[in-house]
């Protein structure tokens, strides 16, 4: 099993180490705060990135550790 970029619990919300999904929420929702009309977001836009949250990985690994 090759899980996606895993996102959910404990993951870092601080500036100096942030993972895509925390960045992105905690972009948006200053963007929120301050009321901003636009929100920048860095890259390319060539990348492609697939998400999967940390519980559904843990369930999808437990059913291919049950499958015969």
């Amino acid at each position: 099993m090759v899980p996606a970029t895993l996102y959910g619990p404990d993951d870092h919300f601080g500036a100096a180490r942030p993972r895509v999904i925390p960045a992105l929420i905690a972009r948006f929702a200053s963007a929120v705060r301050t009321r901003a009309a636009s929100v920048t977001l860095l890259g390319s836009g060539r990348a492609r990135r697939e998400f999967l949250h940390a519980d559904d990985a843990a369930r999808a690994s437990l059913c291919l550790m049950e499958a015969e």
